[in-house]
């Protein structure tokens, strides 16, 4: 079995159309070191642990974010605060 440094490495540098994937919990951790950091074994390897750990341990949260549409009809998102009349984003 590889270690998260090894699977991370083999992703990376898959050919173009190599359908082979990543956990995103993998992805995500990796991504959020720096980039000179993304080529050390035990960098990596460590921030996956890290991440994991807080993961099971329920510390981490994920976001879904539409940059596209970020405010959506029916998606449960709410504009407060504005009076009777008042346009989202006037005085």
């Amino acid at each position: 079995m590889s270690d998260a440094f090894e699977r991370w490495v083999e992703w990376r540098h898959k050919r173009p159309r190599d359908r082979r994937s990543i956990p995103a919990e993998l992805y995500a951790a990796v991504m959020s070191l720096p980039e000179a950091d993304r080529s050390d074994r035990q960098r990596v390897n460590e921030v996956v642990r890290s991440h994991d750990e807080a993961r099971r341990e329920g510390r981490t949260v994920w976001l879904y974010l539409d940059y596209q549409c970020p405010l959506v009809p029916n998606s449960g998102a709410k504009v407060v605060g504005l009076s009777r009349g008042a346009k989202p984003g006037s005085r």
